[in-house]
C-alpha cells in the first residue's frame, strides 16, 4: 500500500480558493510531500490558514480524523504533537459521545434489517 494525505479547507475562503486555482494546487502537491513534518496549514488569497494538511502517513496505519473549531485533530495512533491535555481531554469527550452515536445508528439499522 502507499502514503495517504489528509486536507480540510475551511469553506469561509471559498472565493479566494476559486480564485487562486494554481496556489491550490501548488498547495495540495506540496502537502503530498508532506511525509517528514507535522500538520501543514497553507495561504491561499487573503486568508492566512485556509487550508490545513495532516502529516502523509502509510496507508496501514490506521488513523482518526476529527474537524472542530475551524481545525482538523488527528487523534490516537499517531498524533503525539498536542501536548495541551485539556484540548486532548475534550477531544477525547467529542469522540466519545461520537462513537455512543455510531453504536445507536447500527442498532437502529440492525433492528430493521
Amino acid at each position: 500500500m502507499g502514503y495517504q494525505t489528509t486536507i480540510m479547507f475551511l469553506n469561509d475562503a471559498y472565493i479566494d480558493i476559486e480564485k487562486n486555482p494554481d496556489q491550490v494546487i501548488k498547495n495540495i502537491l506540496d502537502a503530498l510531500k508532506n511525509t517528514n513534518e507535522q500538520s501543514k496549514t497553507y495561504s491561499i488569497g487573503c486568508f492566512a490558514n485556509p487550508m490545513e494538511a495532516i502529516k502523509t502517513e502509510h496507508a496501514d496505519i490506521p488513523r482518526i480524523y476529527m474537524t472542530w473549531r475551524n481545525m482538523i485533530v488527528e487523534i490516537g495512533v499517531t498524533n503525539n504533537t498536542i501536548r495541551d491535555v485539556k484540548l486532548r481531554k475534550t477531544l477525547l469527550k467529542i469522540a466519545k459521545s461520537i462513537f455512543k452515536r455510531e453504536s445507536e445508528i447500527i442498532k437502529e439499522i440492525e433492528s430493521r434489517q
